[in-house]
């Protein structure tokens, strides 16, 4: 389970790796059609290939070796284990990790006292550092050897922090299965000390503690706080179900582990680690709905999405991922080239009551994304007009509507909708900078659009198209060396955004730095604007910029709003 990363590969994905002595000795054209069909991330036609490669040269411990790899990225633990046992190699069979995996599979079958002797310390990192002691601990406990409060320097030794929120949520975790209220509440505290950051799985599980320990108070304040991409999640289909805990026993903390591995993997862009730690999870849990969702994704990042739609369709449909893994699935149409596949999938699923409102949302960001946006309008209408109370969570619909509207040419209605998502919701950052840099670009209510920007920004001082709209204002004040920061700052937040670019572009152009200008413009390009954008910069490119007038409206130049990262 410990194979090379895939952080640590060439970026020369093109080539075909040099092959061993032993591997030249194997039948060639399957080792070659193996490592192509790796290299394309098509593992399990690469496994295909191996296998009959092996069956040429069944002694060749290189490709065991590589086909036990890929057998654990596909999943298959017994056939895996099967390859390990004809390896004689100990040092091959350290660095393959088979102890491990050994001890996983007694672990399935709860023969937990079996497996301990096999989980022995590694030195390979510091993710081992973490993972081995906390597999440890939960193994403990499935053989009854830990019964009494579980404390870090237990589990993890005595020099050990106390305020890592990996580890404290593992402990809470698992004083949670021993019955220690007490101590699990401690540490969910910890893991959750900062609701915005925190993820959702933890987030999830720790609400369903709090309500099943009669701590609903606690839970409804975690819930309230937790965003996620900037956005309250709501947890109430979690809630149903709060009576019965997430994690049951050690087979399941043990899942739970290797998926806290895998998503961390995942951060890191580590994706073949990832889907082996992934896999692992969901052989000890087969109903892991965060597990085989992560486990999907991983495959999509790998391009593998045949496989990440028949991974997404595992999802039991009572878990509160089951919708945005069929959303994915919509995704993945639309971007194969379906699109009538992908809305057709999205409409039959509003015809589900539970479903209705998330999957037309989704249709209507579908088709926004497609720039259909007068029909993107029509389907958040239909949302709304079901809407009997507003509550402070519907903003998010007429804010979706008005940017359709916006993007439509119909102003007077956006504006309508954005007014309307400020009331539910006042201050909220997304709509007060879509609002203020709308109102910029128009020349109109320039005073307080600048406000409205300066209110999202002490708010979301690290977010890039806050952060523009503000470099922006200041340019249209013609305080360029102020704006210059701002729009800087930007880039280099979002450095892959047309209008971020062009908008730095044209005040190197103001400050007279020519160059740096048209070159600016030129990186605006390669991001693919709209016709008229693209028209824009190629004349500017070529003819320069008209002389600069201020609009009059505006402010003068004032400090930096506070809580900026100026």
């Amino acid at each position: 389970m410990e194979g090379k990363s895939s952080t640590e590969k060439s970026d020369n994905t093109d080539k075909v790796p040099v092959k061993s002595e032993a591997e030249l000795r194997a039948d060639p054209g399957s080792y070659l059609a193996s490592r192509f069909a790796q290299i394309q991330n098509d593992h399990r036609s690469s496994t295909d290939f191996i296998r009959d490669a092996l069956a040429a040269d069944p002694e060749n411990l290189d490709l065991k070796r590589q086909y036990y790899q890929l057998l654990l990225i596909e999943g298959n633990v017994d056939e895996a284990l099967a390859v390990a046992k004809t390896i004689t190699d100990e040092k091959a069979l350290q660095s393959m990790a088979t102890d491990v995996l050994n001890a996983v599979k007694l672990i399935k079958e709860k023969k937990y006292s079996e497996s301990l002797p096999l989980i022995r310390a590694r030195d390979q990192g510091t993710l081992n550092s973490i993972m081995m002691p906390l597999l440890t601990g939960w193994t403990k406990i499935g053989a009854e050897m830990i019964r009494g409060p579980v404390t870090v320097e237990q589990i993890m030794g005595k020099d050990a922090k106390t305020d890592t929120p990996f580890v404290a949520y593992h402990l809470a975790l698992m004083n949670d299965v021993l019955g220690h209220t007490k101590e699990a509440s401690e540490f969910y505290a910890i893991a959750t000390k900062d609701p915005k950051k925190t993820p959702f799985r933890i987030i999830e599980t720790a609400q369903n503690f709090y309500q099943r320990s009669g701590q609903a108070d606690k839970a409804i304040a975690l819930i309230e706080n937790a965003k996620e991409g900037g956005k309250t999640l709501s947890l109430g289909s979690v809630a149903k179900n709060a009576a019965a805990p997430i994690i049951h026993d050690a087979r399941d903390g043990v899942a739970e582990l290797f998926y806290s591995i895998g998503s961390i993997l995942y951060g890191v862009n580590a994706v073949e680690d990832e889907i082996v730690y992934l896999r692992m999870s969901l052989y000890l849990n087969p109903r892991f709905a965060a597990a085989q969702f992560l486990l999907a994704a991983g495959l999509e990042q790998t391009k593998n999405n045949t496989e990440a739609i028949k991974a997404y369709e595992l999802i039991e449909k009572d878990s509160p991922l089951y919708l945005r893994g069929q959303v994915r699935i919509a995704q993945i149409e639309h971007e194969r080239g379906d699109t009538q596949a992908a809305l057709e999938k999205l409409e039959s699923i509003s015809r589900n009551p539970a479903y209705s409102e998330e999957a037309l949302l989704a249709k209507g960001d579908l088709l926004r994304d497609m720039e259909r946006f007068m029909e993107a309008a029509s389907v958040y209408s239909k949302i709304i007009a079901e809407i009997k109370t507003a509550e402070p969570s519907d903003w998010v619909k007429f804010y979706a509507r008005g940017i359709a509207y916006e993007r439509g040419g119909q102003w007077p209605k956006a504006e309508a909708d954005f007014k309307r998502a400020l009331e539910l919701e006042p201050d909220q950052p997304d709509v007060l900078n879509y609002i203020g840099y709308t109102w910029l670009t128009m020349n109109r209510n320039l005073p307080e659009a600048k406000a409205m920007i300066e209110n999202a920004l002490r708010q979301r001082p690290n977010d890039a198209h806050i952060i523009d709209s503000m470099g922006w204002a200041y340019y249209l004040m013609g305080d360029f060396e102020q704006a210059l920061e701002y729009l800087e700052q930007a880039v280099e937040l979002m450095p892959g955004d047309v209008v971020t670019n062009e908008h730095l572009g044209d005040v190197y152009w103001r400050l007279g730095r020519k160059k740096e200008a048209r070159f600016q413009w030129e990186r605006a390009l390669i991001f693919k604007p709209d016709a008229k954008t693209k028209a824009a910069i190629e004349d500017k490119i070529k003819n320069g910029m008209a002389p600069f007038i201020a609009p009059a409206a505006l402010p003068p130049a004032s400090q930096k709003p506070n809580g900026t990262s100026l």
